[in-house]
């Protein structure tokens, strides 16, 4: 093993040379996603944090990256009797992966170094949140044995994960595998939607300014849109799913799959390619359409999906967000996903945090009120 070093980058200035190396080191991992890759990371901090400190945490084997955690500093008031200093993850709902970025095998001594490292800066934070950390990309149990020793305590609880699809065998054998249920509907369906005039399937790698309005207008209705749960409700999140959109599709990692009718867009799902896996981030469906729901659309659009990763040789479609049940009928595999929260064994304002929510069963708020760990 060679000299293990560590260096916190604490500003965006500070992070931008570091692209080359940064890539070189995440296109060279088996189990990297879209979202630990240099721009997505800088996309993220310039839409939703482009005022608070960072602290990013890289690790080198000589002059080599072995392992990143992207932290930034964000402050919160527990039962509005506690402030704490967190260093928290790259995570919304935006972005459901982030975390510790290393190879699997590497995971035990990129995290001791790590807590090393951090031991040297504890009067700076009072505990760490790591959010929706999936197992099929690091060794959760390895990261969490590591930091739960020393200084340091782990308190680990599993998020729900995402569903996904093994695309890699026989199309004809995958949906004859399915239930009687879905096999009848889906037949159903795409004997309707095959005698519907004017339907057609888009799969476009590139980004278009139009069809990206067309994505944001179509996904601002219905209950979406009463609930206020949309990108075209927040600029922060509209700036991030253009400017994503925009920085992958020169590599064919950006995907818009549309269905339309007479060239206008009954449904589209937006989805990011990386590693053979294509990850759908948001389906956007016309709500404001009352015939078309009679199509259904999110179950034609799923079956479209499932065909197009057969066809195209894509290994694996990832639901991404979190395990809804319409999913379940399918997949069974799920990748599994968990939070992590990282305190030091003598703070008493993090101990009593966690002694009082799991009494009260009451998450934290941040300053800006947004819900918490």
């Amino acid at each position: 093993m060679g000299k293990i070093t560590t260096v916190t980058i604490k500003t965006y200035a500070e992070m931008l040379p570091l692209k080359p190396q940064w890539d070189a080191f995440t296109d060279s991992l088996d189990n990297a996603v879209i979202c630990f890759s240099h721009d997505w990371i800088r996309i993220w901090i310039e839409s939703f944090i482009p005022e608070l400190p960072l602290h990013i945490i890289i690790v080198y084997e000589d002059a080599r990256i072995i392992g990143i955690l992207p932290l930034y500093h964000r402050e919160f008031i527990t039962l509005k009797l506690f402030k704490r200093k967190c260093l928290h993850s790259f995570t919304n709902n935006a972005s459901s992966l982030s975390g510790l970025i290393t190879a699997m095998p590497d995971t035990q001594k990129v995290c001791a170094a790590i807590q090393n490292h951090l031991k040297q800066e504890e009067d700076s934070f009072t505990d760490i949140i790591l959010e929706m950390i999936p197992e099929d990309h690091v060794n959760v149990s390895a990261l969490c044995s590591q930091f739960d020793q020393g200084w340091t305590k782990v308190y680990s609880e599993p998020w729900h994960g995402s569903y996904f699809v093994d695309t890699t065998g026989d199309q004809e054998t995958f949906f004859k595998s399915l239930g009687g249920t879905t096999r009848k509907s889906l037949r159903a369906k795409t004997n309707k939607l095959l005698k519907t005039p004017g339907v057609e399937w888009e799969f476009n790698y590139t980004f278009n300014e139009e069809r990206f309005k067309d994505f944001m207008n179509i996904e601002d209705t219905g209950w979406k849109h009463e609930i206020g749960h949309t990108i075209a409700g927040s600029e922060e999140c509209a700036r991030f799913f253009k400017a994503i959109a925009q920085a992958f599709t020169d590599k064919k990692q950006f995907l818009f799959s549309s269905l339309m009718m007479d060239g206008r867009p009954l449904a589209i799902n937006y989805s990011v390619l990386s590693k053979g896996i294509l990850h759908t981030l948001k389906t956007a469906m016309n709500n404001d359409d009352a015939g078309f729901s009679t199509l259904s659309p999110g179950l034609m659009m799923t079956q479209e999906m499932i065909k197009f990763c057969f066809r195209e040789g894509i290994s694996r479609l990832d639901f991404s967000g979190a395990l809804y049940e319409y999913q379940s009928r399918w997949t069974d595999k799920i990748n599994r996903k968990y939070d992590i929260m990282i305190v030091k064994r003598g703070s008493f304002i993090t101990r009593s945090c966690i002694y009082l929510k799991k009494l009260f069963n009451h998450s934290s708020k941040s300053k800006d009120g947004k819900q918490n760990y």
